[in-house]
């Protein structure tokens, strides 16, 4: 039983040994691993070239829409009067705009954008206060034509009028025309 624990013991020393070489060899992959390793390295760096040029490409075709002229050629409007919340006046939008329509981007304090729902009359500096009945564009580059409606008498849609709105990416533009009648104006919030 002694013996035993002694073989063990030598064969272990012999194994710990044995010259570099032998251990090296013993370390290196089968040759037909090796012959197939530098292939198998040019796919994975052609894989990972091609990923670099699809997040390239990725990259530049979100960066690269191109806005309309609009979105940097427009008349900014900051008259808080146009704000829900103003009702201390009757201004009228019926020759403001053109009959063919400016460009404008509402900044603060005026509001960013026209209300979804009907305000309340008197609201918004004028009788009528004009709301926008209809989805603003949700692509950045991209125009929308939808109808400004004038709560009035009871009817949230007394009279309406066509305009343009304009996804510019942080801000919207409106194509606004001169309102149908007075007094008639566009609302913000």
């Amino acid at each position: 039983h002694q013996q035993r624990p002694h073989l063990l013991v030598r064969l272990l020393q012999q194994h710990q040994q044995q010259p570099p070489r032998l251990a090296q060899r013993q370390q290196e992959p089968p040759r037909q691993q090796r012959l197939h390793r530098p292939a198998q390295q040019q796919q994975q760096e052609h894989q990972q070239q091609r990923l670099r040029l699809l997040q390239r490409a990725v990259t530049t075709s979100t960066t690269s829409i191109i806005l309309p002229a609009q979105c940097s050629s427009y008349t900014t409007n900051s008259d808080s009067t146009r704000r829900i919340a103003y009702t201390s006046s009757s201004a009228c939008d019926s020759s403001l705009f053109g009959t063919t329509g400016t460009w404008v981007r509402f900044v603060s304090p005026a509001g960013t954008t026209m209300p979804t729902s009907a305000p309340s009359i008197y609201a918004c500096g004028t009788d009528a206060p004009g709301w926008y009945n209809g989805a603003y564009p949700s692509t950045a580059g991209s125009t929308t034509t939808g109808t400004v409606c004038y709560n009035w008498a009871g009817y949230t849609c007394n009279w309406s009028n066509s305009i343009q709105i304009t996804h510019c990416r942080t801000f919207y533009v409106f194509k606004l025309i001169n309102t149908p009648v007075c007094n008639l104006g566009y609302c913000t919030v």
